[in-house]
């Protein structure tokens, strides 16, 4: 009984992950898809074709991982790679990526689109409403023994991106705590020098 309870709650564990996780895909497919019928609208059809392409090879690179609820750092950099490949040719010049991901991270597991919701965030509050150029910097390192992840940008600050309690974070949050329990956690603070930096 001890074993069919245990495997039972495994099961449910894994079935509220994948729901999680589910929930992250269509928020950023339907973003995608009205930047790209704003694009078509503007006329720029050539941007638009560019912006479905770079759709196409980020929708084939998620779904390598489908059923994968933890896949290693560098194919979440990769997802990561491929959406900000999108958004810039939406935004163009206003949107500059930085990437400080030490090497040794690059095998660490975390969980399935981690990272997304978050640069998703940075893109909403930082970049979009700007009219001038913003730097969005994704940071890996290890920490006696542990994994630090940020997500960073210097924009106008974490006022302009609400209290912290988006579905984006809080999809974060209960992904973490279902992995990991209280061995992770997700803050939003103010970057120094302005800004804001999302960590995990």
């Amino acid at each position: 009984r001890d074993r069919r309870e245990a495997t039972l709650a495994a099961d449910l564990a894994t079935a509220q992950l994948r729901a999680l996780r589910m929930q992250v895909r269509p928020h950023f497919l339907f973003n995608a898809l009205h930047a790209i019928g704003a694009t078509v609208r503007k006329g720029e059809a050539d941007q638009a074709v560019r912006m479905v392409g770079q759709l196409g090879d980020l929708l084939r690179s998620s779904f390598e991982t489908d059923g994968a609820t933890v896949v290693p750092l560098a194919r979440e950099i990769d997802v990561l790679e491929r959406y900000l490949a999108l958004e810039r040719v939406r935004v163009g010049d206003r949107l500059t990526v930085a990437w400080d991901v030490a090497p040794e991270t690059r095998t660490a597991r975390v969980p399935a689109w981690l990272l997304q919701p978050l640069v998703e965030n940075a893109v909403k509050y930082a970049v979009a409403p700007s009219s001038g150029p913003t730097t969005i910097t994704v940071r890996a390192a290890l920490d006696g023994g542990r994994l630090r992840l940020a997500v960073e940008d210097d924009g106008p600050g974490p006022g302009a991106a609400g209290s912290g309690t988006g579905v984006g974070l809080a999809n974060t949050r209960a992904r973490l705590a279902a992995h990991y329990g209280d061995a992770a956690s997700v803050a939003l603070r103010p970057r120094d020098g302005g800004g804001t930096v999302a960590e995990v």
